[in-house]
């Protein structure tokens, strides 16, 4: 009994003291403190050395306590972790709306555009998109651009020193391809199809490529 009773007291003064060792000098509230917390685990030692399984009692409830802390410690790790894993995926969620947002703002503004040069090309007189016309000859000294403004079907223009003279104005690359052909049965040897794209002058390989990219 004695034994456990010294091995109390001792066990009581080692918690007394466990305060920073760092600190040198204890002020007076900490040796009050101190001398204050000795007397009570003396007191306890005292106690616990009158009946022993009191203190075997205390320590199961501690140690029922620590272990219930312990588990409720695991389970809110466990939910802090689903939280993170939730703030992961809605943060993924997040980034892709953000890249769908980016990728509507760019188109809307390339269909900004678009409508723009569509809307300049209208106000020209300009037919919008690809459009294939027959080119009946290219001349150097002849120029005939002064009835131009009289018809719709006959169009011209300067280009490279040369007045150039079309006629119609075909969607299907084919059509004006068979007009073309009727256009040279009647001696019009030089006839060939010439597309243009918004009313610009473009090759066969350009007009392929914007058909392709519709």
């Amino acid at each position: 009994m004695k034994a456990i009773l010294s091995l109390l007291v001792c066990f009581g003064l080692v918690l007394a003291v466990a305060t920073p060792v760092m600190a040198q000098k204890p002020s007076k509230e900490e040796k009050k403190r101190m001398k204050e917390e000795s007397k009570m685990w003396k007191s306890k030692a005292k106690s616990y050395g009158k009946t022993p399984l009191q203190l075997r009692d205390d320590l199961e409830a501690l140690n029922e306590q620590i272990k219930q802390l312990s588990d409720k410690n695991k389970e809110l790790m466990t939910k802090l972790s689903n939280c993170n894993s939730q703030v992961d995926s809605l943060q993924g969620a997040l980034n892709s709306k953000i890249a769908e947002l980016a990728a509507l703002e760019k188109k809307y503004e390339q269909l900004q555009t678009a409508y723009a040069g569509q809307k300049n090309v209208n106000t020209k007189g300009i037919i919008p998109g690809l459009v294939y016309t027959v080119q009946i000859g290219a001349f150097v000294h002849f120029d005939i651009n002064k009835y131009l403004q009289e018809t719709e079907n006959f169009e011209g223009e300067t280009a490279d020193g040369m007045n150039k003279y079309l006629l119609g104005r075909f969607k299907e690359v084919e059509v004006a391809e068979n007009f073309k052909k009727d256009i040279r049965k009647m001696g019009i040897r030089d006839a060939w199809v010439v597309p243009y794209i918004d009313g610009v002058r473009v090759t066969h390989e350009e007009a392929k490529k914007y058909q392709e990219r519709g």
